[in-house]
């Protein structure tokens, strides 16, 4: 079966209301896994002896999530809708406790300053890998790129230790996540048109889900580190 060509498949997102249901699929996960990350950090937040107990493991929780979304990401094909369900709230849950602690330092007015600056740079630009007729996926080949070359500065600034280094890092992945949300988007667009809808499709909807939910949680915690007020 010849596939469409890139520009029909962008001209036919806008009327295409099985691709509206898709992708409608996709956000609604995306609000869910928010709200359900909300909730796990402000029960931490508010828990000041959970708090004490989960602070010092921060960072087993970062890794746990990065864990589920490679086990998502490679066992798909074996994985059944549910079992991708459960990893899906189970990053969700994960993401909630690293975010809590992550955001304990700064006041409230700057949290949500930062959550609200995140859902329209979110909204802005998956907006746009939506509709766009550009082909985004020479962008996506370079922004893996770019934050392959961030992480591995990362590395080395642990052991130089410069803040100037460390804060160009940082401008280049939160530029890097704000065009991996495009890219994304459109890439989920377009794994409409290539995959027949069943439970491939679903279990697509669910990883693209997380990673759109990932870079938002991302986007969030990098615009509160830059313009964020910690508490006195």
């Amino acid at each position: 079966m010849v596939q469409p060509n890139y520009i029909n498949r962008a001209q036919a997102a806008t009327i295409d209301q099985g691709l509206r249901s898709y992708m409608l699929r996709i956000y609604n996960y995306v609000a869910g896994a928010l709200a359900f990350c909300g909730i796990i950090a402000y029960v931490v937040l508010t828990n000041e002896a959970m708090f004490a107990r989960l602070a010092p493991n921060v960072m087993i929780f970062g890794l746990g999530a990065m864990g589920i979304s490679l086990v998502a990401g490679f066992g798909m094909n074996r994985l059944s809708v549910t079992a991708m369900q459960g990893l899906f709230w189970g990053y969700a849950a994960c993401l909630g406790v690293f975010t809590a602690i992550a955001i304990a330092p700064y006041d409230t007015q700057s949290i949500a300053r930062a959550f609200f600056q995140t859902a329209a740079v979110f909204g802005g630009m998956s907006l746009y890998g939506y509709t766009t007729k550009k082909d985004l996926s020479s962008l996506g080949s370079l922004l893996a790129i770019g934050m392959i070359g961030v992480l591995l500065g990362s590395v080395i600034n642990i052991f130089v230790g410069s803040s100037a280094f460390g804060f160009a890092l940082s401008a280049i992945f939160t530029i890097a996540l704000i065009g991996m949300i495009a890219y994304d988007t459109q890439r989920l667009r377009d794994v409409y048109y290539e995959v027949p809808a069943g439970e491939m499709q679903n279990k697509l909807a669910l990883y693209g889900a997380l990673s759109l939910f990932a870079n938002f949680i991302m986007l969030f915690l990098q615009l509160l580190r830059f313009f964020g007020n910690q508490r006195n």
